[in-house]
């Protein structure tokens, strides 16, 4: 976004990430579980059903005992639909930013979609998920579901700090699942590269050094005149 309105409006911009404090380090969950903390909405609840239904296939490939642990408040009905077709599903309503920090670092998957209809990639272009940060800093290893061509997927791909998934077709995310699963090696160097992104980006302190540094340049800038 900052590339593009300082060419649209001749100014600099700068983009400013969501920080957040890094993640202490916790036990990993034992069940195999794959967790979505966050809103649910138009931008993204076709993701969640797709994530649903490729847990199913894939559980009944291995005989895993898969989870979809959903962290979010759901309407009823969209409960009823999901439950009704996928037993996977565990909708664990809201959970205070306390409790948010365990629940990430705990679990075996982090689930980060945004839907790949024409209106949500309009919508979606210049932004990052406000959660990003906290994946980042999880030591969890992060599946992502997005379109091409928006900003956050081209971040994850370039950093090489997430499983990316750009294809809606169910098969492409039921191979990314297996590949969480089975590929120790490629987890672990996501999980590195997402922390080192972190470290460098989206910490409290590497923000506030950024911002300060701009506020001061400007400040010189200005006694300079």
């Amino acid at each position: 976004m900052a590339i593009e309105y300082s060419s649209r409006y001749n100014c600099d911009f700068v983009a400013i990430p969501n920080p957040s404090f890094p993640c202490k380090c916790w036990e990993k969950s034992t069940n195999c579980s794959v967790v979505f903390v966050g809103k649910i909405g138009f931008h993204n609840i076709d993701a969640i059903r797709m994530m649903a239904k490729a847990l199913d296939i894939v559980a009944k490939k291995t005989g895993m005992a898969l989870e979809f642990g959903i962290y979010s408040r759901v309407d009823d009905n969209e409960k009823k639909r999901l439950l009704n077709v996928y037993d996977n599903c565990k909708f664990m309503g809201w959970r205070s930013h306390n409790e948010i920090e365990q629940i990430l670092c705990s679990s075996k998957i982090l689930y980060l979609p945004i839907s790949m209809s024409k209106s949500t990639i309009r919508f979606t272009k210049y932004s990052m998920s406000t959660k990003m940060s906290e994946y980042l800093s999880s030591g969890t290893v992060i599946l992502y579901y997005g379109p091409s061509g928006i900003a956050m997927t081209e971040l994850l791909e370039k950093e090489n700090c997430a499983f990316v998934v750009k294809n809606n077709k169910i098969e492409y995310l039921v191979q990314a699942i297996e590949s969480i699963l089975s590929n120790s090696q490629a987890v672990k160097e996501k999980i590195i590269n997402a922390q080192l992104l972190f470290d460098s980006k989206f910490s409290i302190s590497s923000v506030t050094t950024r911002v300060s540094n701009i506020i001061l340049d400007d400040y010189l800038t200005i006694q300079n005149v």
